[in-house]
């Protein structure tokens, strides 16, 4: 399984799981609304059609402010620009960072399939292959959900046996080697959910939530999937964190509902009523006055911490407790909420963007012949 670009409106794009024979299986929100979209391996953010911003800014009557900076200037240390294919053509595309100088690309053989796991060196522009991507018979959906820690890489793919679809979870050394099966495991029926979402590493195995049936867990070492009890319906945020909303969700932002599934804590919307949210992470939210066009960062127990001037944005997730997207009429911004600042992204004509996994930390949007990456702990 890989996850596939395709538009769905005038300018929305999003990321979602493909199979190997027929259409992507895409779930688009209502034309003009943000959409919030999961991909297989568990990631979040916002796209914005170009009616949904003017009819925004036209209703409210005050015009989007455009950052004055693009993300070069502000965050130089954590923008990089590279190329969307190898030297011998062959397209690729950026997964995660494996480290600050660092990412893991995954090389393409057809139809967006990932063939090969590389390791693309950000300062001398060279990719070291690390492993084939095995196919199995019968597969599905392509190798997604990539995610990395405890010197190991993990994904996964699908293949149906006997009319029902098998996730097979796989690890290899991060530096590189022959991929096994960690697990295997029944997947959900395909619903608007998704099926294997924010497929993670912890510090005693792997986790990953599975559409709404919950979340659960096996060693890394291997071993059959165990349920984590009392979690139906919930999804992993970033571990150890789980909640409602799910990311797909479509009406409200997600997780205004969280919870740690080590220490029992709870992080609910004690003090926010009676306003639009539009994104949460952990420990913040933020609210939003279409009136005014202006949002508003508060804590989660309802104690503004700043206000914020953006462009229309539809419910998405907090991407490290921190940082959102809006588009403009013409303009894509990252924006700050632990500081306040935005940053114009200067994309091409394609207004897409993959999207980010557990972690939250690597984006990625195209620039016409390139990738912008950025890498969100670079900005401090």
């Amino acid at each position: 399984m890989t996850t596939l670009e395709e538009n769905l409106s005038d300018t929305s794009v999003v990321s979602a799981p493909r199979q190997r024979r027929g259409k992507a299986l895409m779930t688009a929100l209502a034309v003009g609304a943000v959409i919030v979209l999961i991909g297989s391996g568990g990631a979040y953010i916002a796209s914005a059609s170009r009616s949904a911003v003017n009819a925004g800014a036209a209703g409210a009557d005050v015009a989007p402010a455009r950052p004055p900076q693009t993300i070069e200037q502000l965050w130089p240390g954590a923008a990089h620009e590279i190329p969307r294919a190898l030297p011998d053509g062959r397209k690729l595309r950026p997964r995660l960072f494996l480290d600050d100088s660092t990412l893991l690309i995954t090389v393409e053989s057809r139809s967006e399939e990932a063939a090969a796991l590389y390791a693309y060196h950000l300062e001398k522009g060279q990719a070291t292959k690390l492993a084939d991507v095995p196919t199995p018979k019968d597969t599905v959906l392509y190798a997604d959900g990539f995610a990395t820690g405890n010197d190991r890489i993990i994904w996964w793919t699908a293949r149906r046996v006997n009319g029902k679809e098998i996730a097979d979870i796989w690890s290899v050394p991060v530096n590189g080697g022959k991929p096994a099966v960690v697990t295997s495991a029944e997947l959900p029926p395909r619903s608007r959910t998704g099926l294997i979402n924010n497929l993670t590493v912890t510090p005693d195995g792997i986790a990953w939530s599975a559409g709404t049936t919950g979340v659960y867990r096996a060693p890394l070492t291997g071993g059959q999937a165990q349920k984590i009890d009392g979690t139906e319906g919930k999804h992993i945020l970033t571990w150890p964190w789980i909640g409602t909303p799910g990311p797909r969700a479509r009406d409200a932002a997600p997780f205004q509902s969280l919870l740690n599934v080590e220490t029992g804590e709870r992080h609910d919307l004690s003090g926010i009523q009676n306003t639009q949210v539009l994104a949460c992470g952990i420990t913040r939210c933020v609210t939003r006055d279409p009136q005014a066009g202006t949002a508003t960062v508060l804590d989660r127990g309802g104690r503004e911490q700043r206000k914020l001037t953006l462009p229309p944005a539809g419910p998405q997730v907090l991407l490290r407790d921190r940082f959102l997207t809006a588009d403009g009429p013409g303009w894509t911004a990252l924006y700050d909420t632990a500081t306040g600042a935005g940053a114009e992204l200067k994309l091409g004509t394609e207004r897409g963007r993959y999207l980010p996994g557990a972690d939250g930390r690597l984006l990625t949007f195209p620039r016409d012949d390139t990738f912008l990456v950025i890498d969100l702990t670079a900005i401090t």
